[in-house]
């Protein structure tokens, strides 16, 4: 496959002609993988937040007023 209409495929060129293209590779990647990262951790505190608070019985965590 031709990139950018140089006639090359990525194969043949220099890794200097393609880092930038890598790095913006390498920096989508590591937004996605933070992104999952983040959308797990608020699951999880969704799901911790729907649970019965052992304490209390009562759904959810307890507030500053029933402590």
């Amino acid at each position: 496959m031709d990139d950018a209409g140089t006639g090359t495929t990525w194969r043949e060129m220099d890794p200097a002609d393609y880092a930038h293209w890598r790095d913006a590779a390498v920096r989508r990647a590591t937004v996605l993988r933070r992104e999952a990262g983040l959308q797990f951790w608020r699951r999880a505190w969704t799901w911790v937040r729907t649970r019965p608070h052992p304490c209390h019985g009562a759904p959810g965590l307890p507030s500053h007023r029933e402590v």
